[in-house]
């Protein structure tokens, strides 16, 4: 009986160490098999970082080679821009050595004319003709200047003032009545300026001649824009 009874404690103790024995081997079966896992998955990270860091070390020498082909880029340009500017200089300063020289050379042909109109005077036997004995007190600028001889206006004074002298000496004749003055159209001044001189007279010219002429009379006479007749000279009368 005692034999009988030990005998089967004995086979469950061995069937109990055999299941002990299978559980360990499972778990150490599947921590082997966790252990992999981690491997793959740190190898996996860093070779995904690996790659990334190689792509941007490729996208910074990139970037690195545009910025140094600008810098190039913008380095032949300063260059260009460096050049132009020294002939700009260049052309400056001979400008200014040739206004030099026509400043020189004006005032050697101002002293010829200052000869010429002094012995000029002396054939005509006057001092000054500007003297009260020979002309009376001009009104303004552009009387005094008309008072000149012919020769020495056409020498000394511009075209535009020469042509304004005479729209001053035949003002009163050429301009038309209106309200509270004499008024003279720019269409006027070209016909008669052009049918006067025998030119055809252009209408930039006109207006250059309307302009030397209101700089150089009286406060009463004024340059006006009307609607039918576009510029014209006109002399107000004071009320």
């Amino acid at each position: 009986m005692t034999g009988q009874t030990n005998q089967p404690n004995q086979d469950q103790k061995n069937q109990e160490q055999n299941t002990s024995e299978e559980n360990s081997s499972d778990e150490t079966t599947e921590t082997t098999s966790t252990d992999v896992t981690v491997s793959d998955l740190t190898k996996e990270t860093n070779s995904t970082l690996i790659k990334k860091l190689v792509n941007r070390m490729d996208s910074l020498e990139q970037e690195n080679k545009n910025l140094k082909e600008l810098y190039e880029t913008l380095d032949k340009r300063i260059s260009v821009l460096e050049s132009r500017a020294d002939h700009l200089n260049d052309g400056i300063e001979s400008a200014e050595i040739e206004m030099r020289q026509n400043k020189d050379d004006i005032e050697r042909k101002q002293d010829t004319l200052e000869d010429r109109i002094t012995a000029l005077e002396a054939e005509l036997g006057i001092e000054d003709w500007e003297s009260d004995s020979v002309v009376t007190q001009p009104s303004c600028e552009l009387e005094r200047l008309a008072q000149m001889p012919d020769e020495m206006r056409e020498e000394e004074l511009s075209r535009s003032v020469n042509r304004a002298i005479i729209i001053w000496n035949h003002f009163e004749q050429w301009s038309k009545p209106v309200a509270n003055g004499q008024l003279l159209p720019s269409s006027e001044i070209r016909k008669l300026l052009s049918t006067r001189l025998n030119e055809n007279l252009e209408w930039v010219q006109v207006y250059r001649v309307m302009e030397s002429f209101n700089k150089n009379t009286p406060e009463d006479y004024n340059i006006i824009e009307t609607n039918n007749s576009g510029k014209s000279l006109i002399r107000q009368y004071s009320e």
